[in-house]
């Protein structure tokens, strides 16, 4: 019974170690939990043949078990899937060649020390240091050949100075409890330290991997910030150059008397210059100046994704009715409006004969503002857990979007809501806001 107990243990260990091996090359297709699950089940499998005691049945169903796994859990094709499996299963080959070749008391040993249960585990679990660490070392060179996800991999090699040390731990309590004579509560409390060490490697492992990706996230939500912030500047502008033009042909009554009073004068030289003054002034330099809405910096960004729907040949409308949404500062409209219409824009271009329809409404009698974005979409969007999903090149990228809109409707007391209609293929976005004043 204690042997199948420590063997339940190792499996799940080498499970352990190959979802921490997968999770720092790929990105998973479920969440956490179903990965595990599932993972858990097939090394479950492993076990049960494991009793037949045929070491290349077990090879076998390792390298088996290990590309269903990779290539059903993770985006990954199914050539390197196969890759990745037998890299896993070398690395535990080698993992046990290691041990026994240059340790051969314990290759000489290891079949009398499954009477012994604190040998057994000392023996195993020191192969499975081996494996962990192999696997680590691989990890982190993938990433450095692929730059996965933008992450900086520079210098995580010295936390294989854990696992070294972990070696030196592990053989010395090996070879305390080969040569020299100890009590069973000894014995056991030493096999116990050994499966302590090899959960400590997984454990720096996970949250070495956890903290960077964490990191990671920061850099890109602080990246995505800067880019808002340069768009509301760029739309400030934009809407300053609106202004001086439309003062511009306001007074251009003004400018056409003083040409025509320079004409009657015939003063050639000071007309010319009047002109290239005048057209080298804001108001002339070209721009769109379609009226959408009565507020500026709205006005702009709607004109922009008017014109590159246009191109799109998607049919673009808007309903924004007036003084209801002015109370938001320049760059929360240019936050929620830009990512809104971004990810209306991936999904509709995707779709023929495919419209955006944006609408801005006061709701009566409330100090709310409701904002309605409803665009043609060839699919549900959503997963099985309910997380919409993105067909972005850079998968870092993903959700980061959909942050920036929530982080603007929370500081404005808002909520939101979001749903597909599969009858009319569209999606939707439905937010309200409360004006602060």
């Amino acid at each position: 019974m204690e042997v199948l107990l420590c063997y339940i243990v190792i499996y799940l260990i080498e499970a352990l170690i190959l979802w921490l091996y997968c999770n720092d090359l790929f990105v998973a297709r479920y969440n956490v939990r179903k990965t595990l699950v599932s993972l858990f089940a097939l090394y479950s499998l492993l076990l049960v043949l494991s009793i037949f005691d045929n070491y290349l049945l077990n090879s076998s169903a390792f390298l088996f078990a290990n590309f269903v796994f990779i290539y059903l859990f993770y985006h990954v094709n199914r050539i390197p899937a196969l890759f990745h499996a037998g890299i896993t299963t070398v690395a535990m080959f080698f993992g046990e060649v290691i041990l026994f070749t240059f340790l051969p008391d314990f290759a000489h040993n290891f079949y009398q020390a499954r009477a012994d249960i604190s040998l057994l585990l000392i023996y195993i679990f020191f192969s499975k240091l081996i494996y962990f660490s192999i696997l680590y070392i691989l990890s982190h060179f993938f990433c450095r050949q692929k730059i996965k996800n933008g992450i900086d991999t520079k210098g995580t090699l010295l936390l294989t100075f854990v696992p070294a040390i972990s070696f030196f731990l592990i053989l010395t309590l090996a070879t305390v409890c080969h040569t020299t004579e100890i009590s069973t509560s000894l014995s056991g409390m030493i096999a116990a330290c050994t499966i302590m060490i090899l959960l400590l490697n997984l454990l720096v492992w996970f949250f070495f991997n956890y903290t960077q990706k964490r990191n990671q996230a920061f850099i890109e939500l602080q990246l995505s910030l800067q880019r808002e912030n340069d768009t509301a500047e760029y739309y400030r502008m934009l809407s300053a150059q609106n202004e001086a033009k439309n003062i511009l042909i306001h007074n251009i009554k003004e400018h056409l008397y003083t040409i025509a009073a320079l004409a009657r004068k015939n003063r050639q030289p000071k007309i010319i210059d009047y002109i290239n003054n005048l057209t080298q002034t804001s108001g002339l330099q070209t721009s769109d100046t379609l009226q959408l809405c009565k507020n500026d910096t709205l006005n702009a960004i709607l004109c922009r994704y008017k014109e590159e729907c246009k191109k799109q040949n998607i049919c673009f409308q808007t309903d924004i009715r007036n003084d209801c949404i002015n109370f938001m500062a320049a760059n929360d409209l240019s936050s929620l409006f830009c990512n809104l219409l971004d990810n209306a824009m991936e999904a509709a271009t995707k779709v023929s004969g495919s419209f955006i329809e944006v609408n801005v409404i006061r709701q009566e009698n409330t100090p709310y503002t409701v904002l309605s974005v409803q665009n043609s979409c060839p699919e549900d969007p959503f997963d099985s857990r309910g997380h919409l999903f993105s067909h972005k090149k850079n998968i870092s990228r993903h959700g980061l979007g959909l942050i920036s809109i929530r982080r603007t409707v929370n500081n404005y007391g808002g909520d939101m809501e979001l749903y597909y209609d599969e009858k009319t293929g569209t999606f939707h976005a439905v937010i309200r806001i409360k004006n602060p004043a």
